[in-house]
């Protein structure tokens, strides 16, 4: 238990020159990061993670297999408007893993 101290924040350019297995692993090493220091994962962009063309599915399903394997995992995923149904298309089960909340524009 304990209260989250930090944010470690991804964003969807880090996928842009990952092939898959690479994609998985840096992954894989993040979420062991949030779960050893206790810290929440902040998905920046995540339709256009998904969207990436080498790695993108994988990537997102490895974050859906990462998160049903590991409840204690925080993870925050921010999209654009849309970005929930573009993602949706991508992977259902990803989107259905959280909880979705509509915001206006946080540049307002």
């Amino acid at each position: 238990g304990g209260a989250v101290r930090e944010a470690l924040w991804v964003s969807d350019q880090v996928f842009a020159s990952l092939g898959v297995s690479d994609a998985v692993l840096w992954l894989q090493a993040r979420v062991r990061e949030c779960l050893e220091g206790r810290m929440l994962l902040v998905v920046d962009d995540l339709e256009k993670l998904a969207a990436h063309e080498r790695c993108g599915a994988a990537a997102a399903e490895e974050l859906r297999r990462l998160m049903a394997r590991a409840p204690s995992l925080s993870v925050v995923a921010l999209c654009r408007p849309g970005g929930d149904r573009r993602l949706f298309d991508a992977n259902p089960a990803l989107v259905r893993a959280f909880d979705v909340a509509r915001t206006r524009d946080f540049a307002d």
